[in-house]
């Protein structure tokens, strides 16, 4: 089932995506991110929250390649603030 189009439909897409499809796949390369950004110094709050954002740009481009005809009208716009949204909380 595809969702409604709409300005925030490619975000709610893509968080269902980070959600289920891609659940275990994001939480290994974040925790290997958080692991890496440790190990050069951060700390370990920092590589949490860094770690986090830098695997959700990935898969927000994975989501894109994967579902391109689910990214029409928002993730243009997404800004980066909306991709750090719940994370470290």
């Amino acid at each position: 089932m595809r969702p409604q189009a709409g300005p925030n439909s490619d975000e709610k897409a893509f968080c269902a995506y980070l959600e289920r499809e891609a659940r275990e796949a994001f939480a290994k390369v974040a925790q290997r991110l958080t692991e890496d950004l440790i190990e050069h110094g951060k700390s370990q709050e920092e590589a949490k929250l860094s770690g986090a954002y830098m695997a959700r740009l990935h898969f927000l481009n994975r989501f894109r390649h994967e579902h391109p005809g689910t990214c029409r009208d928002g993730f243009e716009r997404l800004a980066s603030p909306q991709l750090r949204e719940g994370f470290g909380k």
